[in-house]
């Protein structure tokens, strides 16, 4: 029995090579939002931006050097316990007496003066016609800081010898003191020692030793 006329057929593949055939789409395309900007901060107020803008601040190079020599003596002080402190500079060179003035402020202030012999040198005074401290200047300042002073010249060796005795008899002389003040607490009452250390300051005041009690007299405390 042959089937009907009107019995549907199957589709025959379409010929190798065409394109399929596009399929309707089931949804209408949404239209893409509009792009968003992100939000500006605002703008910072005129000082700040002057703060940002300007370059930061940096320590002079005189500053970081004076800083680093009182460092470097401090570490000194602890590490060694010297019982002497010569102070050096030159009388050419206002910047080294600049930094001995620093370093002898930070002996006084930790009252190594009081306690440890320190000596005020000025050098190079064989240099007269470039000079640019005076001796008064180098007085002035080893008096105001407890301290003895002399000037020396290391080129001609002038006053070289006097000053390495002037330290050894500094410190005999401080030792001997030290050594006096101990026996006085051993072997005294606080009357008789408050006595001892009353004659001590007028004989101070009055010179009664006879000896020059000048900053540059390196044989006397």
């Amino acid at each position: 029995m042959r089937p009907s006329s009107n019995t549907c057929k199957r589709a025959r593949p379409s010929s190798a090579g065409s394109p399929p055939a596009a399929l309707p789409s089931t949804s209408a395309e949404l239209p893409m939002p509009p792009p968003v900007a992100p939000p500006t901060a605002p703008p910072p107020p005129a000082h700040a931006r002057d703060r940002r803008l300007a370059p930061p601040k940096s320590r002079t190079p005189s500053a970081a050097r004076h800083s680093r020599e009182l460092r470097q003596v401090e570490n000194s002080l602890s590490t060694y316990e010297p019982h002497a402190c010569a102070v050096i500079y030159s009388v050419v060179d206002k910047a080294t007496f600049k930094v001995a003035e620093d370093i002898l402020n930070y002996l006084w202030r930790e009252s190594y003066t009081k306690e440890k012999t320190v000596i005020l040198v000025g050098n190079k005074v064989d240099l007269a016609r470039a000079r640019a401290i005076s001796t008064s200047d180098g007085k002035a300042l080893a008096a105001s800081r407890d301290c003895k002073f002399i000037e020396t010249s290391s080129g001609i060796q002038h006053n070289v010898d006097e000053l390495l005795v002037g330290i050894l008899k500094q410190i005999r002389l401080r030792e001997a003191r030290e050594l006096k003040r101990t026996r006085r607490k051993l072997h005294s009452s606080k009357t008789s020692l408050s006595l001892n250390t009353a004659k001590e300051i007028l004989a101070r005041m009055c010179l009664s030793d006879g000896k020059s009690k000048s900053c540059e007299n390196l044989h006397v405390l």
